[in-house]
């Protein structure tokens, strides 16, 4: 049977084209193939059996594919700090003063 799209701008539910049906995606086949059908098992498995596959992967890699992945990597460990620009008031530069006071200085009162 051929479906063929009606006249009108926009399908209606008895002529919209029907899924596949029942066919999984890969990803969800992957998950079931080694038990995983969890948030917590997931988990498990990225920490534990995963990590342990990534860094053993990771070490085969030639230096500069390797560098390249950890430094993609490690943001995740230590994420990367926002740069945050302070002003002061009317959007001026903040003016930073300081003062020291010698012990042998002419200026110092303590004498």
């Amino acid at each position: 049977m051929a479906l063929t799209k009606p006249n009108s701008t926009t399908w209606t539910s008895e002529t919209a084209p029907k899924g596949r049906g029942g066919s999984k995606h890969a990803k969800t086949k992957i998950k079931e193939a080694i038990g995983l059908t969890g948030w917590e098992r997931l988990n498990d498995f990225l920490l534990k059996e995963g990590a342990d596959k990534l860094c053993e992967d990771m070490l085969k890699l030639k230096p500069q594919q390797y560098v390249v992945a950890y430094e993609k990597l490690a943001e995740f460990v230590k994420p990367k700090l926002s740069r945050q620009t302070i002003v002061g008031e009317n959007n001026n530069a903040i003016k930073i003063e300081v003062v020291k006071t010698y012990e042998n200085s002419p200026n110092n009162e303590a004498n």
